[in-house]
């Protein structure tokens, strides 16, 4: 059976792991927006002169923009997440500490 200093290691790790996850797909989501859908946007254009093509790629470029947004708030999330693990791993810390200290 875990200990409570190995409980809060484990779910520590976790959070960070959980963190670095979402950092990943932040700069997935992020390079989606910046490479891929300008390109969408420049192929389209070269295969179709249009009012509509036109009006069709501004509206990809909004999406992509839209998609970069949420791809940083994905990051902040991460670092709030990291953040907030470590507060909660040193005040379990702390608490262990002062439970096994502890006289009655």
């Amino acid at each position: 059976m875990k200990t409570a200093s190995q409980r809060i290691e484990v779910h520590f790790k976790e959070a960070m792991n959980l963190a670095e996850q979402i950092r990943l797909m932040a700069d997935e989501v992020i390079n989606i927006a910046r490479r891929d859908i300008p390109a969408f946007g420049t192929i389209t254009k070269r295969g179709w002169n249009s009012q509509c093509a036109d009006s069709l790629v501004k509206r990809e470029m909004e999406i992509g923009s839209l998609l970069e947004e949420e791809g940083d708030e994905l990051k902040k999330l991460a670092g709030e997440i990291e953040e907030q693990a470590r507060e909660m791993y040193l005040a379990e810390a702390v608490n262990t500490t002062l439970a096994a200290t502890r006289i009655y």
